[in-house]
């Protein structure tokens, strides 16, 4: 069995010590402009980064196109990149060690009772056209997510309360953990300014070149849609401190190797594209070159094989056991990670994540243990074909369903491709649902409210990872709005313990628990664990922050990277 290189070991057992990082209509044509500028604000804090030179522009390429410009979407290249405290003032930002921080926000606190979380915003807060940011920004931002955009995870206000002209309670009812809210929303949640969208009714539409304001350090410039290229500057003197990074331009290419390559030549000084790391078939072309960095590091996400509670024959768990011996994860590892891999362990969330539990043991490639156990459910090769009938004797073909997803298509065909030949040699016809693959209206109707998917591939994505994480794709999508499909009472038990906490502790026993479960009676089951890698230059600029499964294209970025 393969293992992890030395690096990779080293890189783990670092995270493991300091804790764990965590998941419309667009301008077109031509070159769009953004609004004027916001005023100077306070005098910057003194950073780290005092006294070294400024980068004048920092190039960043991705593969999301730069077609939509909207603050509430989270489309497009600008949507991707606001996922780092970019345009918009998010309310809560992960450092490199995955604990939360007050983002755009002075400070926050969370009550006793864990029902109200209090915001303070600081005096000094500009939105991008120069207006100031008030509590009726904050207070607008809550009501509008419940009511116009429909979040789910406001549903559950009971009172908004304002304390003075900085502070303001959020309250929720018994169904809803502020603890929860907070660590589920970090990365995520953003302040709206209600000046431009207090009379939009339809947001995701919305196309005004007001769209892009935000309160984050950097606003929006332009795009060149033909060049598929967007451009920002820092806003003066911003509040939370110096911002090393002048200028930022972001840039669309069509694959990976092609970010690659454009890396390589110098168009690009570093790759950013939300759990969506290049693949390992791509390093030789960055490991000999010196100006660059593979930048890898332990990724909290992991690609999944999820089972349908609401079809046979994958509610059955001995079926689940089979198929869990039945798959060899040494070349499920060398496929997606090549040798910066590890076997993955049965509670299914990878080990860099908070409340990882080592001790439920590695998952075992032993194929004639499959074959025991499914004869001895009485899964049987009745008619001699070479493929084993149901327990009631019907021929038994098991559709492999892989998520929807465009940028990962090619790779989860080939798992998918490694879970049929796996399962053909101990018996199990599959199919592959090639029409889900290809449109997302199919895999909506397979995957989505209340699914009829039998086996299941898909993605836990490292910011999703950070919170909960794997554990709630597999849930009933009721209680999610995701693709689960189990109602497994003692599994909803445990997971609506882990939503109920209101410390870390108290999250990483219930997450223990939970793991349990799983790993017992198996909705779910990882390929492999490994590494995610993000490479960059450098041979110009210092500074970087390698932020696990999420690179060094960061909240941090825009404080610390500076010229060498």
């Amino acid at each position: 069995m393969k293992h992890l290189k030395t690096l990779l070991a080293l890189l783990l057992a670092l995270m493991m010590a300091l804790g764990c990082l965590s998941g419309c209509s667009g301008q077109t044509g031509g070159e769009t402009t953004a609004p004027a500028t916001a005023p100077a604000a306070a005098q910057p804090q003194e950073t780290e980064a005092e006294g070294n030179h400024h980068v004048e522009l920092l190039r960043v390429g991705l593969t999301r196109a730069n077609d939509t410009f909207n603050m509430t979407t989270q489309g497009g290249a600008f949507g991707l990149m606001n996922y780092n405290s970019f345009c918009a003032g998010l309310f809560w930002e992960r450092d490199e060690n995955g604990d939360v921080q007050p983002g755009a926000i002075e400070s926050y606190a969370i009550s006793d009772d864990d029902r109200t979380i209090s915001i303070t915003i600081p005096e000094n807060l500009y939105w991008h056209d120069g207006v100031p940011v008030t509590l009726d920004d904050i207070q607008f931002t809550f009501e509008y997510g419940r009511d116009v955009l429909l979040s789910s995870s406001l549903a559950n206000i009971t009172e908004i309360r304002r304390e003075g002209d900085r502070t303001i309670h959020v309250t929720f009812n018994e169904k809803t953990s502020a603890f929860a809210f907070v660590n589920g929303q970090t990365t995520w949640a953003k302040i709206y300014p209600k000046h431009i969208w207090e009379n939009v009714e339809k947001p995701s539409e919305y196309t005004g070149a007001d769209a892009t304001i935000g309160c984050g350090p950097y606003r929006f410039v332009s795009v060149d849609q033909d060049a598929q290229i967007s451009y920002y500057e820092a806003v003066d003197s911003y509040w939370k401190g110096e911002l090393t990074v002048d200028k930022v331009s972001v840039k669309t290419y069509a694959s990976a190797e092609a970010l690659v390559m454009a890396l390589k030549n110098d168009e690009i000084d570093a790759i950013y594209n939300y759990s969506g790391p290049i693949a390992s078939t791509l390093f030789p072309t960055i490991e000999d070159d010196a100006n660059l960095d593979l930048g890898i590091s332990p990724d909290p996400g992991n690609y999944m094989l999820m089972f349908g509670y609401n079809e046979a024959p994958s509610n059955d768990l001995a079926f689940r056991q089979a198929v869990s011996y039945a798959m060899n994860y040494d070349v499920f590892g060398a496929t997606l990670y090549g040798d910066y891999y590890y076997t993955p362990t049965r509670g299914v969330i990878a080990s860099p994540n908070m409340g990882y539990d080592g001790s439920l043991g590695e998952l075992t490639y032993n194929p004639e243990r499959a074959k025991e156990i499914l004869d001895t459910a009485g899964y049987l090769d009745v008619d001699g074909d070479g493929f084993r009938e149901d327990p009631q004797g019907n021929a038994m073909d098991v559709l492999i369903t892989p998520q929807y997803n465009t940028s990962r298509q090619e790779l989860l065909a080939r798992l998918a491709a490694i879970l049929a030949d796996n399962l053909a040699k101990v018996g199990i016809k599959t199919t592959l649902d090639e029409e889900s693959m290809t449109s997302r209206e199919a895999w909506s109707a397979r995957a989505e409210n209340g699914g009829t998917y039998q086996l299941y591939l898909g993605y836990c994505t490292s910011g999703i990872a950070s919170y909960i994480g794997a554990p709630m794709y597999i849930v009933n999508y009721t209680e999610t709005g995701w693709w689960g499909t189990w109602q497994d009472q003692e599994y909803l038990d445990a997971y609506h313990a882990v939503k109920a906490v209101n410390n870390f502790d108290d999250y990483k026993a219930a997450m223990r628990e939970l793991q349990r479960i799983i790993s017992e009676q198996l909705p779910a089951i990882s390929f492999a664990f490994g590494t995610s890698s993000f490479p960059y230059r450098t041979d110009r600029y210092e500074g970087w922050i390698n932020y696990p499964g999420w690179g060094v294209i960061n909240n941090k970025t825009w404080y610390r990277t500076v010229t060498k």
